[in-house]
């Protein structure tokens, strides 16, 4: 798993929607099934996972305290 942090720097302290791109390495993929748990506990709005492995996640806010996430992964079994 990794660990992801983001946070808004901007006037106003608070962003609009923000979408942060993630490709994984060679050999990782996303775990899609354990995704469903993190849009239903952290505020991310939705994802999208891409065939080449970049996981696109989407948030309708991003402010000074957004909490940190886990992105769940697992190895590709060539």
């Amino acid at each position: 798993m990794l660990w992801y942090h983001c946070r808004y720097t901007g006037e106003g302290g608070v962003s609009n929607m923000a979408i942060i791109s993630v490709k994984m390495e060679s050999g990782w993929k996303v775990d899609e099934t354990s995704l469903k748990e993190l849009v239903k506990k952290e505020k991310v709005a939705r994802y999208e996972v891409d065939p080449d492995g970049t996981a696109e996640f989407y948030f309708e806010e991003v402010s000074l305290v957004l909490p940190c996430f886990l992105l769940p992964m697992s190895r590709c079994s060539n």
